[in-house]
């Protein structure tokens, strides 16, 4: 899935604040950011969902620790910050991988920290050939390295084009899906065409192409699972373009499954 991971992992986070073991206003309960002079300590989990921790980051360009056999939840926990909180947004896998740290520390034991994709999320909704992996030391690598199917994305569009509710059962607490269409306010573009930036998700609704509530999950070279509310509609594409991920054109694809249904 590469990246269409990180919004699973939106879903996992509220999961947690639905069960009370995390608040978004909250930092993020990192042990080792504990001092009362490490700046990191006001890192929220808001500000890890909207990709704004003010934290040295490689972008997405973070190979070493999806193949390098690292413990990802130590080596993230030495990042060190560039700018203060909330006042930058800058693509970070790291970002999102704290958030799956801060998971892991709440709810303590690893076992129900292994089962929790698989019992409060995957199952609930039929996701049953979707397999999120982990690094040696047993840490859920959900920034990018998920194996799932189209139809399994599909169903993952589906629980938040209905509002985070799946056969009558609320899987994600109310308000949440709208909560993450919220626009991360330290991204900001002045081209119409570029995609904003909620929380885990990509916003495109400033495309003239689309409707204006239209938001996606996005992997590299075009792994995809587009929610449309206002259509009642999920677009769902993956595959790999050998172009190159800049070239799959996901707004006009979307376009033109819109103009193909009446």
């Amino acid at each position: 899935s590469w990246s269409s991971a990180k919004s699973v992992t939106n879903a996992l986070v509220g999961i947690m604040v639905k069960d009370g073991k995390l608040r978004v206003d909250q930092p993020a309960p990192m042990p080792a950011w504990q001092s009362p002079d490490d700046p990191r300590r006001h890192i929220t989990i808001e500000n890890l969902l909207h990709m704004s921790s003010g934290l040295q980051s490689e972008g997405s360009a973070t190979g070493h620790a999806y193949w390098g056999g690292i413990d990802t939840a130590k080596a993230i926990a030495t990042t060190q910050p560039e700018a203060e909180p909330g006042t930058r947004w800058k693509y970070s896998n790291y970002d999102t991988l704290l958030l799956i740290r801060s998971i892991k520390e709440v709810i303590g034991k690893e076992k129900d920290y292994w089962l929790l994709p698989r019992k409060r999320l995957l199952n609930k909704i039929g996701m049953r050939h979707t397999f999120p992996e982990i690094d040696p030391f047993g840490n859920y690598i959900l920034s990018s390295q998920m194996y799932t199917t189209p139809r399994d994305l599909a169903r993952f569009g589906m629980l938040y084009l209905h509002d985070g509710v799946w056969n009558g059962e609320r899987i994600l607490p109310e308000g949440w899906v709208a909560y993450t269409q919220e626009p991360a306010p330290a991204k900001v573009n002045a081209d119409e065409r570029d995609w904003g930036y909620g929380k885990q998700f990509w916003l495109l609704g400033r495309d003239p192409r689309v409707p204006g509530d239209t938001y996606t999950t996005a992997g590299a070279r075009g792994q995809l699972s587009t929610i449309v509310p206002s259509r009642n509609l999920v677009v769902v594409r993956t595959g790999l373009d050998p172009r190159g991920e800049d070239n799959w054109d996901q707004v006009e694809f979307v376009a033109d499954v819109l103009k193909a249904i009446p």
